[in-house]
């Protein structure tokens, strides 16, 4: 038998199966290899040696399972969240951030969640706010550990549950939620000072107080009317204040109504109510603490927001998150595993709406299903993406640039379903675990569908992925677009993927 000579033009196929080794006819054989340890593919072709990596530190606690999470404060400050059972460590630039010694404890400081003292010895973190309750009262500090000042803050979270938190940045604040914990921000207000916090769904201000109406003139009809405080600049309006009453006639001429209330801090601005037919519509704006009704006509396309608090409660935290449309969103808590919760344009955490209801209101909604998805995974690509435990569904407005809550449309695009790690985005297109068989996928918009269309990256190497499960996943843009993997089996596993020039090895 004569010998064959066959070329190989690159490696950019990857690592292929053994039983993918008779398959000289299709492309990929060409471009594949047998075995590819300790390399990483280049997308113009060439297989290289992988660069070494160089130690930090080692972790609080090697024999408890530690998680480490991406954090960029700007394009010069980064961050390596370290969180493990009970705790967050941070380490920057090949080093773990210390703080320097604290002032002694004082009896008659305020301090606030974030401050640190020392006392008897041993260093303290601020958990709640407190005066006069000295260290160690583990109601209001923490202490940290003995020896180096390693800059340490305590978390609720269980060594069994760090693997299915799931988080979103926006600035200097990081989202984390999970359905066994009540939703948190952990916040950066300084290098050496952070803070993680239970996220407080209601208004940023309060409800303005002492609301009285007077009534200037003689009649019959009662007027009721609210107040909600406006901070200048943004779009976060307060509930409603307590209703007001008096008797007027304001169809007689001179005669109106001066409504008065208390100063909220914080506030610039106020909106004024007045009640029609058991609703409270608009009639106007000031920037005093007063304001007068001449018979201004209510406008009932606008009332004071209703509040909502959906997430007060176990059972009910929720178990994703992310930000589309200028809006912070949740979903996936257990009792309702299928719905979608969508703050205020423009604001964090102001779940509020109105009757009726208007464009910038919150939007909450559940998606129909053939099964009982649970919603596992928000992804913000040019639509909003939902992947749920049996399916991956595309969210869209209808008739409408922007998602309100009267124009939202919710369709299944594929039935894979997405396992519980969080997944990458790689450019325009998603790569995420399946929820059964180990696989991993792509998610990618598609003209000629009309919508996201699904593959799977594992095709031509089941061999590293059958029987196995994907414990983590991280996404490095360069110098080579990699999407990495930690396999159940202690191998990490690296894509080179570059889907604009179909390259996956």
């Amino acid at each position: 038998m004569a010998n064959v000579r066959d070329f190989h033009f690159s490696f950019n196929g990857g690592e292929v199966t053994p039983e993918f080794f008779g398959q000289i006819a299709d492309a990929k054989f060409r471009s594949g290899a047998a075995r590819l340890r300790n390399t990483i593919v280049l997308p113009h072709g060439p297989a290289t040696s992988r660069p070494g990596t160089a130690f930090v530190r080692e972790v609080k606690d090697s024999t408890k399972r530690v998680r480490l999470l991406p954090f960029s404060y700007s394009t010069t400050q980064t961050m390596v969240i370290e969180i493990g059972p009970g705790y967050l460590r941070f380490h920057t630039q090949g080093a773990t951030l210390l703080y320097a010694a604290p002032a002694a404890y004082n009896g008659a400081t305020a301090y606030t969640p974030g401050d640190m003292v020392e006392t008897g010895g041993a260093n303290y973190y601020c958990i709640a706010n407190t005066t006069g309750n000295a260290p160690p009262n583990v109601a209001y500090w923490y202490q940290l550990p003995a020896g180096p000042n390693v800059y340490e803050i305590p978390t609720p979270y269980a060594e069994a549950d760090l693997f299915d938190l799931h988080y979103v940045q926006s600035a200097d604040v990081l989202t984390i939620v999970h359905p066994g914990y009540a939703p948190r921000e952990l916040r950066r207000q300084g290098a050496t000072r952070w803070v993680l916090s239970t996220i407080n769904f209601s208004p940023t201000l309060s409800a303005p107080g002492s609301v009285v109406a007077t009534p200037t003139g003689a009649g019959a009809v009662t007027y009721r009317y609210k107040v909600t405080a406006i901070a200048d600049g943004v779009l976060d309006e307060s509930i409603a204040s307590s209703s007001a009453s008096c008797v007027n006639n304001l169809l007689t001429s001179g005669q109106y109504n001066t409504v008065t209330f208390g100063a909220v801090s914080g506030s610039r601005r106020y909106n004024v109510y007045r009640e029609s037919n058991g609703l409270y519509g608009y009639i106007g704006q000031t920037d005093a603490t007063s304001f007068v009704d001449d018979n201004i006509a209510p406008d009932m396309s606008k009332t004071p927001p209703e509040q909502y608090a959906p997430f007060a409660s176990s059972g009910n935290y929720p178990g994703a998150v992310s930000y589309f449309d200028q809006r912070r969103c949740f979903a996936g808590t257990t009792n309702a595993p299928q719905t979608v919760w969508m703050t205020r344009t423009g604001t964090e955490s102001n779940l509020n709406y109105s009757l009726p209801t208007r464009d910038d209101d919150s939007i909450t909604f559940r998606f129909a299903a053939r099964e009982n998805n649970t919603i596992r995974h928000l992804i913000p690509l040019q639509n909003l993406v939902l992947l749920t435990s049996s399916s991956e569904v595309r969210v869209t407005s209808v008739n409408s640039d922007a998602i309100t809550p009267t124009t939202i449309s919710a369709k299944a695009q594929s039935y894979v379903g997405a396992s519980n790690v969080q997944p990458v985005i790689a450019n325009t297109n998603l790569v995420y675990p399946a929820a059964r068989g180990g696989h991993m996928f792509e998610l990618a918009y598609s003209w000629q569908a009309n919508g996201y269309v699904t593959g799977d990256l594992s095709l031509r190497a089941p061999h590293l992925f059958d029987n196995l499960s994907i414990v983590d996943m991280a996404y490095q843009k360069a110098p080579t677009p990699i999407a990495w993997a930690v396999s159940s089996n202690g191998v990490l596993l690296g894509i080179t993927y570059i889907p604009q020039q179909q390259i996956g090895a």
